[in-house]
This record gives C-alpha cells, structure tokens and sequence, in this order.
C-alpha cells in the first residue's frame, strides 16, 4: 500500500506530463456534455436504482436532490456547455481578501 506522501508524489509528477489548455479542457466538457446526454438511459436506470437503495436510509427531501430525470441531466449538461463558453481561468491569478488577510490564488493548477 502506497503512503499519502507517494500518492501526492505520483500526482506531481501526472501533473507535469500534462498539458493543459483552454482547447483541451474546451473539448473535454463538451464531450461531457455530450456524453450525458448520449447516457441518460443508462445513467436514469443507475439513478433509479440508486435511489431504491438509498429509501428509508436516507430522507425523502435527500431523495429528491438525488433524483435524476431527463430535465436535470439536459439541465446538467447545458451547464457544463455553459461553463466551456466561459473566458478561461487557466494561467491567471486571482486576489482576494479573507477573513484572515489577503490570499492570492493561482489558476495554474487546474
């Protein structure tokens, strides 16, 4: 079994080997956009299964968040095509102040 430290290690080393962009991430949501859509049987009937499960574990306000139906993945998948049109964050910085000072976070990591 492999310790937190070589996890993250491995991570870091990932991370360089890949190659980051505004096209690359782009087209990643939108296939997975694209993706829910073309799944919605398979990920309704998952969801339907899911939520026999969960009944009687969990609430029936709970239940009703994690219901899915045609409208909340079309909805779902809109929203990631809306987040694609979005200017991209990648390479730039953002400041902010906190309740503990001023912080600076950069975008690079994504």
């Amino acid at each position: 079994m492999r310790t937190t430290k070589e996890i993250m290690a491995r991570a870091r080393a990932a991370k360089e080997r890949m190659i980051y962009n505004e096209d690359t991430v782009n087209t990643a949501l939108l296939a997975m956009a694209d993706s829910l859509l073309k799944s919605k049987e398979i990920i309704l009937a998952a969801n339907r299964r899911d939520l026999e499960g969960a009944r009687g574990h969990v609430s029936e306000v709970m239940l009703d968040r994690l219901m899915l139906n045609e409208e909340r993945i079309l909805a779902l998948s809109e929203g990631i095509e809306r987040i694609a049109s979005l200017p991209s964050p990648l390479g730039k910085e953002d400041l902010w102040v906190g309740k503990r000072g001023s912080h600076r976070s950069n975008c690079d990591y994504l």
